[in-house]
């Protein structure tokens, strides 16, 4: 009965982790958040797209800032680096592109000077 015990709890041990990642998704393993601002005035941009590029400059996956300026960016294999782009015109303003080293961090600032 003591073996038939510690089988059981080993294997609802071993199911646990897929229960959580079937329900939540995998985690990834590298991520960045921050605000993407305008570098004179310092102010929140909403609409940015900030792309995870790879090391060939080409787009990994991208995100839209929020409303306050906020993103956050997640990828399974790293960033070579991040590139923030304004895709809604002239509707906040219009911004030349900028970049800003990936970094493992929540913290990241990107700061676009308008256009």
């Amino acid at each position: 009965m003591k073996n038939l015990s510690r089988a059981l709890l080993k294997l609802l041990t071993l199911g646990i982790p897929v229960v959580i990642a079937a329900c939540y998704g995998m985690p990834y393993k590298y991520n960045a958040s921050g605000k993407v601002i305008d570098k004179g005035s310092h102010q929140p941009i909403p609409g940015i797209s900030v792309a995870c590029l790879k090391t060939d400059g080409s787009t990994l996956t991208a995100t839209t800032t929020g409303q306050d300026g906020s993103f956050y960016i997640g990828s399974d294999t790293g960033c070579a680096g991040l590139s923030a782009t304004d895709v809604d015109g002239a509707t906040n303003g219009s911004f030349k592109p900028a970049s800003a080293p990936f970094s493992d961090t929540d913290n990241v600032t990107i700061e676009m000077i308008k256009a």
